[in-house]
């Protein structure tokens, strides 16, 4: 973390687009670093299922996949600070991963919920390799708002900085 001057931040959601699209639209209007991508795979993926008219899931799960391909990955993950926000697969991963406002209490994503109890989509689950994917148990630090997660990626995007430049200057000595 931090060392390569590399930054990965999963901010876990639910798949729901209208959910991810949400704390998507607020982060990336909060964080314009020219350094720093943000990705919000349910977001395109709901974008590109309307403009095609085809269904969300399997584009959802075509997209994500198409993310495990190393061409496809160094695209993505070519910034220096790289922020992901609904859900990926651990292949990728990331210095921190976070929860939005999770309770135990409840489902974290009903759309992953329903996915893998429904036996009808036992035979998709196996082709997207949905256990592959983050879960809420998975994260480090859970935040209570989208403005707490701001908060968080401005500061981590200045350690990360203050590292690179440290390292930077100590290597050109």
């Amino acid at each position: 973390m931090f060392g390569d001057g590399i930054m990965k931040i999963l901010i876990l959601t639910s798949i729901n687009p209208v959910i991810a699209s949400d704390a998507y639209v607020k982060i990336a209007n909060a964080i314009n670093d020219e350094d720093t991508t943000i990705l919000c795979y349910p977001f395109f993926a709901e974008i590109k299922s309307q403009n095609d008219n085809v269904p969300f899931l399997p584009t959802f799960f075509a997209m994500l996949k198409s993310t495990l391909t190393k061409k496809m990955e160094a695209k993505l993950f070519n910034s220096p600070n790289t922020i992901v926000i609904g859900n990926s697969y651990k292949k990728h991963e990331f210095d921190f991963v976070l929860t939005l406002n999770y309770k135990e209490e409840e489902v974290f994503d009903p759309y992953l919920e329903t996915m893998t109890l429904d036996e009808e989509f036992k035979k998709f689950n196996k082709l997207t390799h949905i256990d592959s994917l983050y879960s809420a148990v998975d994260a480090e630090i859970n935040l209570p708002t989208i403005d707490h997660a701001i908060t968080f990626i401005k500061e981590a995007i200045k350690k990360n900085e203050r590292n690179t430049t440290k390292r930077k200057t100590t290597q050109g000595r």
